[in-house]
């Protein structure tokens, strides 16, 4: 745990972090086996996290400085000789989302391979960048085997919990990340 005078400097987007991760184990991979970790305050990986992820993203991680707030890896599946991985990449946004927010994080789940990409912030997604995307569609898409969408969550402050998640699209209707 931080101490009170580290958590005076942390920024508000930092201070988000953990009730962040406390409710995206719980809501999103309920009895999976994940391990969540936040790389943007730190600006550094754990062990565990460096030994699952390939090369070319760890190259890109530590040379090129591709360090988003979260990442996490979810075991898939695991035998005695060989363990499935899918590697998730997040961002925390304390602010109102911007088109390059989004194409931010769309940027580093693709350069690290990640298989979800998301997006996290307390304010809702405003309406323009909803319509925005719905006519760039192809900007908030990206390939991992098969076609996937950046997905974006609300947190709610007050009850610390991730509200809604557009977990079809950007534009029309929302649906809760508890349907998932």
């Amino acid at each position: 745990m931080k101490s009170f005078k580290s958590r005076a400097r942390m920024s508000k987007e930092e201070t988000l972090y953990e009730p962040v991760l406390k409710d995206f184990i719980c809501t999103l991979w309920k009895g999976a086996n994940v391990t969540l970790r936040p790389t943007g305050e730190r600006k550094e990986l754990s062990k565990q996290l460096k030994r699952k992820l390939d090369d070319l993203s760890l190259y890109m991680f530590h040379m090129e400085r591709f360090i988003p707030d979260i990442m996490a890896y979810v075991i898939t599946s695991k035998s005695e000789h060989y363990e499935s991985r899918d590697i998730i990449v997040a961002e925390v946004k304390a602010n109102k989302i911007r088109i390059k927010d989004i194409l931010q994080t769309r940027g580093y789940g693709i350069v690290l391979d990640a298989k979800y990409i998301m997006l996290i912030s307390p304010k809702p997604l405003p309406e323009e960048i909803r319509r925005f995307f719905d006519k760039r569609y192809s900007l908030v898409v990206y390939e991992f085997g098969f076609y996937e969408r950046v997905k974006i969550a609300k947190f709610d402050e007050s009850s610390q919990k991730l509200m809604d998640c557009s977990l079809n699209h950007l534009s029309g209707s929302t649906h809760s990340i508890k349907d998932r």
